[in-house]
């Protein structure tokens, strides 16, 4: 999707994480319709209207104005994912904004770019990258601060001793390109062997093979119950892996969605 730099204004509306999520969720447990000022004396809006302008902006809500705002089809998935499994509703919204919101899917792409870098720096090349899209335009600091907060809240960075570091989403682009030789493309379908998939996270981090392999099944498992892969039974001389789970079709689009959920359950094995 392309970078929709008519929406690239110089600041955003003051949100947090955690506005934005009460805001939907009382939107949502009343039925999906309320007037503003009832969600102001709620306390899930500020008087300045902030949660409103920035869900209106990215089409989380529809206003109708009359003072009313409707919650939007991809507002109500983000917070009906929420209530079953919190992983999946921070990767949805994180993917959701990365295409709705130019000033995001900038600034993670900068943080990937760097791997590890302070916040001046971060904004400072962040700036460059909007100067050149559309001069004599910038990003304040305002708006930094609200993509800092929403990006560590979505667990896509890090933030250690004053440096920045992606997680999820850089690991992702990381282990992707690094099976580049490893996969066969046909008809819209990415094709890879699971003990080829296995060995490239063993190179990536530090965890038994027996481990990894453990991880990357119940991975499966739960990516073909959700319609992300489906397995293709071959012979394999891997102790580990079985026949059956031998080779992994996954759809084009869906692979960045498989690699977040392997890498999640790797990351939260690695923390244990």
């Amino acid at each position: 999707m392309s970078l929709r730099t008519e929406l690239l204004t110089r600041s955003l509306p003051r949100v947090t994480y955690e506005k934005l999520v009460s805001y939907l969720t009382l939107l949502y447990r009343v039925g999906g319709r309320a007037r503003v000022m009832d969600l102001v004396e709620s306390g899930v809006e500020t008087k300045g209207r902030d949660v409103t302008l920035f869900c209106k902006r990215v089409e989380l809500i529809v206003g109708d104005g009359t003072g009313y705002v409707t919650l939007s089809q991809f507002g109500r998935k983000f917070i009906e994912l929420l209530q079953v499994d919190q992983r999946k509703a921070k990767y949805y919204l994180h993917r959701y904004l990365y295409d709705k919101l130019p000033h995001y899917r900038l600034f993670i792409d900068v943080v990937t770019e760097l791997g590890e870098a302070t916040r001046e720096e971060i904004h400072r090349v962040l700036n460059d990258k909007v100067k050149e899209l559309l001069p004599g335009s910038w990003i304040n600091r305002n708006a930094m601060t609200v993509l800092m907060d929403l990006a560590r809240k979505l667990d896509v960075i890090e933030v250690q001793g004053g440096k920045v570091r992606p997680r999820v989403h850089a690991l992702i682009n990381k282990l992707i390109n690094s099976m580049s030789e490893n996969v066969v493309e046909h008809e819209g379908y990415i094709l890879v062997r699971t003990e080829d998939l296995l060995a490239k996270l063993q190179e990536n981090f530090n965890l038994s093979e027996e481990n990894l392999a453990k991880v990357l099944q119940k991975t499966i498992e739960r990516s073909r119950a959700d319609g992300l892969v489906t397995t293709i039974l071959a012979p394999t001389s891997h102790p580990l892996i079985s026949p059956e789970i031998s080779i992994l079709k996954i759809p084009r689009d869906k692979l960045p969605q498989f690699m977040d959920l392997l890498i999640q359950e790797v990351i939260t094995l690695e923390k244990s």
